[in-house]
Parts: structure tokens; sequence; C-alpha cells
């Protein structure tokens, strides 16, 4: 209580939410769109091997561009599961930040409204 006041909490629980939030775009922005945009161009190498009597002379093989296009699909179901695990995360720590400041509203012996008394009884419920 002596360190920690109820603005400087706050301020702490938003710029916790801030960098999750900033992480799940980056994770959105670029590695998701990174390889979507990797996941055509091997379908169209895909397509390009099949026509061999084309492209057989560039010697592209259509099982290591399977191969390339399961690792790549495999990596997007990945980012998908990161992006759960930080949705996860930001919830809890949310949680967490209602549950401290109602107990320093307590302690500190200041009124605390009934929403957010039901709100830490649910996140209680919720965490544990």
């Amino acid at each position: 209580m002596n360190q920690l006041t109820i603005k400087g909490l706050k301020k702490l629980g938003q710029s916790v939410e801030s960098s999750y939030s900033t992480i799940q775009k980056l994770v959105i922005s670029h590695l998701q769109s990174g390889a979507e945009v990797l996941l055509y161009h091997l379908s169209e190498l895909k397509g390009m091997a099949l026509w061999k009597q084309k492209y057989e002379s560039l010697g592209l093989e259509a099982k290591a561009i399977e191969d390339a296009i399961t690792s790549v699909g495999s990596f997007i179901l990945k980012a998908n599961e990161l992006l759960q695990v930080i949705d996860s995360g930001m919830k809890n720590f949310k949680a967490f930040f209602r549950w401290l400041y109602v107990a320093m509203l307590r302690m500190s012996e200041d009124h605390v409204l009934p929403e957010l008394n039901k709100m830490t009884q649910k996140g209680h419920h919720f965490c544990c």
C-alpha cells in the first residue's frame, strides 16, 4: 500500500494491457499476414510444378512444395494458438488487476462500488 497507489495501479494495468495489445497486433500484422502470403506463393509454385510440360526445366518438385505448404499451415495454426494464449493472459491480468484494485480500496477503507465487488467475485471464479 505504501509503494503502489491506486493511481499507480491503474497506470500499471493500462501499461500491461497495452503491451498485450501491441504483441497481439504484431502477431496479426506480421506473422499471420506473412504466412498467408507465403502460403499463396507456395500454392502458385505447386501449380507450376504440376504443369510439367512448361515448368519441368525449373526443377520444381511438387512433394517438396507440399511439405512446405504443410509447414506453413502448421505455422499459421501456432500463430493462432499464440493469439489465444495472449487473449487468455490478458483476461487473467485484467481479473487480477480488478481484484487488486478492490483489495486496495478495502485496505484504504474507501468505498467499493457494488459493480466492482461483483466483477471481483466473477474474476475469482474465472481464475480459481
